[in-house]
């Protein structure tokens, strides 16, 4: 007889059966959960109990990563976490961080300047030293941030012209590839005279990450060749030195660098979206012509991700600007206990490896540089697994000295430049083998090669020869660098006119001056630097009778310098017997300066510094 079940064995397996298949169903609605949630495991804590409507920590951060943060503060705020027993949620605004950190202070207006932020996440603690250069926002800053991601800034240059520079099998650096864009016939010799004319842009420094740290990169460096030796400042009068700005931290070897990338330029525009459009589709405008640009390694990636025709290959600096992603508590009145506990929640939340993996999905790297997804910044395509040391963080002083120099740079200059080329010129400089003759010309043909495309320019010479009752000499007539002087370019008819002055004849200084300072009114422009550079070796040696007295000049100088439309007389001095003293008079009423330069290092320093309108 068949063996039976008993009414407790069945009862038994029902009961079996019936919690096999609950936890089958948990195991379903768990991988359920997991998938609906992207895979990702997020850390959860136990249930907090809060109450009362939440409070909100509102997020600034910048653009590249305000998606990603937005989508882990919706998983954190999910979680219903609490402050102070408050229940909280999180609200991510993205903002460009040069808007904050020029509203931040004590006025912020809602209405004016959007949401006050709890947190702020620029992308790089550059825009920290802008804000902190103010007193009122210094104090809303902590004196410790923490990194929650980092993104390099790198040179975007079309791949093509990257592979005839030896890319990549060999590097490029930054001075490297400038100078490639600065110097004619290189792209011609590499089989690519097409490319001649592709020019290098620039995102406005005031408003871009990538173009502020592209100004630091490149003033804050020495350009090997340039022709200039960092040699110190040549010496000023001391009238003149002590209307100097004290604390400039630009040297004049970097000034130089900044000229050499200010010649190269295409374009400057508002932000990098421009030039990555560009490349996609060309306009008319200077954009089109913009080949290579300062651009967060994060974006170029971005970019390429869309497989352009014409993809871009990403250009490391050997020291390069890191964006650290600082993740910014303020210290403001809006930002209480219940912000600040929630604010360090989040901040845990935002350093889970979890949370890094997503970050990384925007191609930005992890706070020590390192690629979080390696896929996301591929090594076929040029990006980098490991960085350079980085360059230190500028502080405020040295951020507002750069940008100040590099504003200068892009400012249209209107000269007159005035040479002194009477007999004494042929006089023997100690120590040199040349005459300050040849002093003058070997420092006005390197100075030429420096000028930048917004520099408009005219060439005398000046002195009284026997038998001719002219005074000075028009040599290149006045107009833009850009222009052309009958068929020939101003850049080079320049250098051609100085190479065939002689000296002869007595020096008409009071005179020249004079007529100079007119000539400058009849093309003063504004927005511009407007000066006479006067270069001299001796004292006026045409009183009297003959032309005017030094009496006389200054005091037409003082009334018909116009105020609305003032020009500078800037007097250089060359020479170890040069009489600085009238020079500084002439030089002092009309607001200029006068240098006296004793070598040759100096020389070429000062008239680069006056053909910049630095001197002024």
């Amino acid at each position: 007889m068949p063996l039976g079940r008993t009414g407790s064995q069945v009862s038994s397996h029902r009961v079996r059966r019936r919690l096999w298949l609950l936890t089958l169903c948990l195991v379903v609605v768990a991988v359920a959960a997991a998938v609906g949630l992207g895979g990702l495991r997020w850390p959860r804590s136990r249930p907090q109990r809060c109450a009362g409507t939440p409070a909100t920590l509102t997020v600034a951060a910048a653009p590249a990563i305000a998606h990603a943060v937005d989508s882990l503060a919706a998983r954190w705020s999910a979680g219903h976490p609490a402050a102070q027993g408050r229940c909280v949620t999180a609200s991510v605004i993205a903002e460009p961080p040069e808007q904050v950190a020029a509203a931040l202070g004590r006025d912020w207006d809602p209405t004016r300047d959007g949401q006050r932020p709890a947190v702020w996440i620029p992308d790089s603690s550059m825009w920290l030293a802008v804000a902190g250069s103010r007193p009122d926002a210094a104090a809303m800053l902590p004196t410790r941030t923490t990194s929650i991601a980092s993104s390099p800034v790198v040179l975007a240059l079309r791949q093509p012209l990257a592979q005839a520079l030896g890319w990549p099998k060999h590097g490029i650096d930054w001075p490297d590839l400038i100078g490639a864009f600065g110097q004619s016939g290189v792209w011609t010799r590499a089989g690519h005279p097409e490319w001649e004319a592709l020019r290098v842009g620039i995102s406005d420094p005031s408003r871009s990450t990538a173009g502020l740290a592209a100004v630091l990169t490149i003033l804050g460096q020495n350009v090997a060749g340039s022709g200039v030796p960092p040699s110190p400042a040549p010496s000023e009068s001391p009238s003149s030195a002590a209307s100097r700005a004290p604390g400039a931290a630009v040297t004049n070897a970097q000034l130089t660098a900044g000229l050499a990338l200010t010649r190269t330029l295409g374009a400057v525009a508002e932000s990098t979206d421009a030039f990555f459009a560009a490349q996609t589709a060309p306009a008319a405008g200077p954009d089109a012509t913009v080949a290579a640009f300062p651009a967060m390694e994060s974006d170029v990636a971005a970019y390429d991700s869309t497989n352009p025709v014409v993809p871009l290959a990403p250009v490391y600096s050997s020291q390069p600007v890191v964006a650290e992603y600082p993740y910014t508590v303020l210290s403001a009145s809006w930002v209480g206990v219940i912000e600040r506990e929630a604010a360090g929640q989040l901040l845990s939340f935002l350093r889970t490896p979890d949370a890094r993996a997503a970050i990384g999905a925007a191609r930005l790297r992890t706070p020590d540089h390192a690629a979080a997804r390696p896929e996301a910044l591929p090594a076929a395509a040029g990006f980098a697994a490991s960085l350079g040391t980085p360059r230190p963080a500028p502080g405020p002083a040295t951020i507002s000295a750069v940008t100040t120099e590099w504003a200068n740079l892009q400012r249209q200059v209107n000269l007159l430049a005035a040479l002194d080329t009477s007999g004494s010129m042929s006089t023997p400089v100690p120590g040199t083998g040349l005459t300050r003759l040849q002093l003058l010309q070997q420092t006005a043909t390197t100075g030429f090669g420096l000028l930048t495309n917004r520099t408009s320019i005219g060439l005398w010479d000046y002195s009284l020869r026997p038998g001719s009752a002219s005074e000075y000499r028009e040599l290149v007539p006045f107009g833009p660098l850009t222009g052309n002087v009958g068929s020939v370019p101003r850049g080079q008819a320049l250098p051609a006119a100085v190479a065939t002055v002689h000296a002869e004849g007595y020096t008409p200084l009071y005179d020249t001056a004079y007529a100079a300072f007119h000539e400058m009114q009849r093309h003063w422009q504004p927005d511009s630097s407007n000066a006479v550079i006067l270069i001299t070796d001796g004292v006026n040696e045409m009183n009297g009778d003959a032309g005017l007295t030094l009496g006389e000049l200054l005091d037409r100088l003082r009334r018909e310098q116009r105020a609305d439309q003032p020009v500078q007389i800037v007097t250089i001095a060359l020479g170890t017997e040069a009489e600085a003293g009238p020079l500084q008079q002439i030089a002092q009423v009309t607001g200029g300066r006068t240098y006296v330069v004793r070598d040759v290092a100096s020389a070429i320093q000062t008239l680069i510094l006056a053909f910049t309108g630095r001197l002024q």
